[in-house]
């Protein structure tokens, strides 16, 4: 799948992801790998990053809410369990760090609170051995508004 960037800007949180599964955006193929990690500097709880529920993953998709954030930011909402939201870990990453979660992971971002952009590369590795056709058009971000 195409690799591409998020760019978030400082105290502005009209971008950021609601917890989320990345595979309720790719509904065509369950079997895949996230890849983010930072581009421009390190993250941390206090400037803002992401963060994710360990072990969200074993329970497999999720029942979801659709709906556009401030009118046209598309947000596929997973509903967590109770007490789910109690084991949300920050991940704190430095340049050259790469957090890799699979396609179930419950993660969502921690809104931009330093004073510059926040630039982070997301990469997805699809498994397409159970696919019957190859569709170019799916593997693009078709996720955006």
């Amino acid at each position: 799948m195409p690799m591409y960037s998020i760019i978030q800007l400082p105290s502005n949180d009209r971008f950021d992801y609601s917890w989320h599964q990345d595979g309720s955006y790719y509904p065509w193929c369950q079997d895949f790998l996230t890849l983010w990690f930072p581009v421009n500097r390190d993250t941390t709880a206090d400037t803002g990053t992401i963060s994710m529920i360990p072990g969200s993953h074993r329970y497999g998709p999720r029942e979801t809410d659709t709906f556009l954030k401030r009118g046209f930011f598309k947000q596929i909402q997973s509903k967590l369990q109770p007490g789910e939201a109690e084991q949300e870990e920050v991940l704190e990453t430095e340049l050259g760090d790469c957090c890799i979660m699979n396609g179930n992971t419950v993660h969502r971002s921690v809104a931009n609170r330093s004073t510059s952009p926040r630039v982070a590369g997301v990469l997805r590795i699809a498994n397409l051995g159970e696919q019957q056709v190859y569709e170019r058009e799916r593997f693009y971000c078709t996720h955006k508004s």
